[in-house]
């Protein structure tokens, strides 16, 4: 019942912002952004103030949000007409439009309900959440603070923390260590929809437009599978869409009155994306210096200068524990530019950026069709052979392509995932937009924004496989767009117009038909078999198979047999609290996985690539560190030697086990398992 406490924070700052801030009354999107801003701001500062006295436990964080919600509560009672106000704006809303409203209610319904069941139905899976979302979440939880810990995995240390942060009080709450750690990014999915609705409805857009921005960004492809993982793309595209909203809502004011609270909320805002992901610089920079030229036009000079600077410094405070860890402990790197390989390209030359923009543009055009692929990988190999940088293929042999092509469903990966359809409509409404006369308020500098972000993002990672998940949230940011755009072609009575409606009709019932797709069938969390859609089945996992060991042995090679029964042995004996891998990858078509499946949950899970020491100074820890109970050692030659040393502790050879080759998946290999 604890877990309920966050939600009820959640709801009180929502009947609460439309009035109590500044005592200036806001609409209900101001109200609704502003509550999901506050919960993560609230994530930020408890998290870190109860890790500074090593407090990060259950008690505790009960009382970090038992105390504001009877505050909130108790401002409530002299505040009744918020409420009132609230629910008589949503009425209004939907007596204005039942049929469409009760339409976009059953869709929404089935996608949220989908991507409920596959983050529910499936323990995590994932090698990046194995191997290092979630054993930081642990060893956090073990050691009651989030400051660094000694890992040789050092993307546990560098990875963006606001997830994970709130992975951690959740878990902490729920006191479960299994079932709540997808629905933090799942609860993120339906809201940063909403949120493309606000911000189309800023644009004064209609009830279709608004429509069709919901639907637009319900249905890119990247967002369904990221609801049901435990990374942060969908909890990264939330927070973004609000800063985006605030802003929208700065450049739209016909008055000064309420300025400074929104430039308050956007500084936040933006705060708050940072921890959640460094991405946003690149993604909220087009709309930044949008925002920069209109306060210059609107105000004075000076004025537009203290509110950009007010902004930028108001996100650095929110940010600021983060960034000073960062800094002191990896010397400077405040941004950990120098540490992530997906930050920043390392060939800053003019032909390597242009190229690696390309190259994730025309990723997203990925098809089920590997003609059509190699159709667009095209004007990706001209111009980088133009460029002096060749492309040796951009969607076809690499992962983005490979796993596209429906060959079997599990070439749909959440990690890999192009959103076509999404681009196509973003192209769409800019064309629509250019071609026509008179154009709906705004809609063309935010569609210039929208699609600068997704190209500056796309141009200053440095390209990699799993950019189509990173570019997620810069394709939800233009579905506003699309759906301003869509509806005034909808209202216009022209060749050309209805040329744009049946284009964007089209598109949208593609988007649609590709997101149930990769709803039901994914190479992660299967809704359906794949003997449904007539494909064969390299995955025979799924929810619908049991027992999950027996499934897990099936999945992998008959050689694990023996393995899964000596493992259960073992672990019915000796019930391991903390497992270490040492070796490749852990994946879900690794030799691994059938010895995942026998942990039960609660399990700390960590996995190193090799046993090295820590490379920061800073990195001795100030707590005592859990030596694991039991250590999985992966490599293709049985280890000769009978003891282990790590950190400190020595582990005998329990158990070596020959695991065969398995076609086209990885090598044989040895898997040898050291008790303490």
């Amino acid at each position: 019942m604890a877990i309920l406490i966050p939600l009820c924070f959640l709801l009180l700052m929502l009947f609460l912002s439309g009035r109590m801030i500044g005592g200036i009354r806001f609409g209900f999107g101001h109200a609704f952004t502003t509550a999901i801003i506050m919960v993560f701001l609230w994530v930020i500062i408890s998290t870190v103030a109860l890790s500074w006295v090593h407090a990060l436990s259950f008690w505790p964080v009960l009382f970090c949000w038992l105390v504001p919600c009877l505050a909130l509560l108790a401002q409530l009672k002299h505040n009744r007409a918020s409420c009132k106000d609230l629910f008589g704006r949503l009425k209004r809303i939907i007596r204005g439009h039942r049929g469409l409203f009760w339409a976009l209610a059953a869709v929404v319904t089935i996608f949220a309900l989908g991507t409920f069941l596959s983050a529910t139905l499936y323990p995590v899976s994932n090698g990046d959440s194995l191997s290092m979302h979630l054993p930081r979440v642990f060893f956090a939880i073990q050691a009651r603070s989030v400051a660094p810990y000694p890992t040789s995995v050092i993307q546990q240390l560098i990875t963006y923390p606001l997830c994970s942060w709130t992975i951690t009080q959740v878990v902490i709450l729920s006191r479960s260590s299994y079932w709540a750690v997808n629905l933090i990014q799942w609860a993120c999915y339906v809201p940063s929809a909403l949120l493309c609705v606000l911000i189309a409805r800023k644009m004064q857009a209609g009830a279709k437009g608004q429509a069709i921005a919901l639907l637009t960004a319900l249905t890119v492809t990247g967002a369904i599978l990221q609801a049901s993982t435990t990374q942060y793309d969908l909890l990264f595209a939330l927070t973004a869409l609000a800063a985006i909203y605030f802003c929208l809502c700065l450049i739209a004011a016909k008055t000064t009155s309420g300025q400074t609270v929104l430039i308050l909320l956007l500084g936040i805002s933006l705060g708050v994306s940072l921890v959640a992901k460094v991405t946003i610089a690149p993604l909220f920079l087009p709309f930044f210096i949008w925002l920069a030229i209109i306060l210059c036009k609107t105000r004075s000079l000076k004025t537009a200068l203290l509110n950009c600077l007010m902004v930028i410094l108001l996100a650095v405070v929110v940010a600021s524990p983060w960034l000073i860890r960062n800094a002191a402990d990896f010397n400077g790197d405040v941004l950990l530019s120098r540490q992530s390989y997906w930050t920043s390209i390392p060939d800053k030359s003019p032909g390597a950026v242009w190229a690696n923009m390309w190259r994730a543009f025309f990723m997203e055009f990925s098809t089920p069709i590997a003609r059509l692929n190699q159709a667009f990988e095209q004007p990706a190999r001209i111009i980088g052979g133009a460029l002096g940088t060749p492309l040796t293929s951009t969607l076809d042999t690499e992962a983005p392509g490979h796993h596209f092509a429906l060959s079997t469903s599990a070439n749909i990966h959440h990690d890999q995932q192009a959103s076509p359809f999404t681009l196509w409509l973003i192209l769409t409404a800019l064309i629509t937009v250019i071609i026509m006369r008179k154009s709906p308020p705004h809609a063309r500098p935010y569609g210039v924004c929208a699609l600068g972000g997704f190209l500056l993002t796309g141009t200053l990672i440095t390209w990699q496989p799993y950019l189509a998940r990173t570019l997620t949230p810069a394709l939800m940011a233009g579905a506003p767009f699309v759906g301003v755009v869509a509806e005034t072609a909808f209202m216009r009575r022209s060749a050309k117009a209805t040329m744009a409606r049946i284009l964007f009709a089209v598109l949208l019932i593609g988007s649609l038909s590709l997101g149930g797709l990769a709803l039901c069938y994914n190479r992660t969390n299967p809704l359906l078999p794949d003997s449904w859609l007539g494909l064969p089945a390299p995955y025979p996992a799924g929810w619908w198979d049991t027992p999950r060991e027996e499934l897990a042995y099936k999945v992998t090679t008959p050689t694990l047999g023996p393995a899964i029964q000596a493992m259960r042995t073992y672990l019915t004996a000796h019930s391991p609290h903390n497992v270490l891998f040492i070796g490749d990858r852990i994946d879900t078509d690794g030799p691994t996985w059938p010895l995942l499946q026998l942990f039960s949950p609660g399990t700390v899970v960590s996995q190193a690539g090799t046993m090295i020491t820590p490379a920061s100074r800073r990195f001795t820890p100030t707590w005592h560190v859990k030596a694991p109970d039991l250590i999985v050692s992966q490599g293709t030659q049985e280890p000769s030697k009978e003891q282990l040393v790590y950190q400190g502790v020595t582990y005998a050879r329990y158990r070596a086990i020959y695991v065969a080759a398995r076609p086209n998946y990885y090598d044989a290999q040895w898997l040898t398992l050291w008790m303490r």
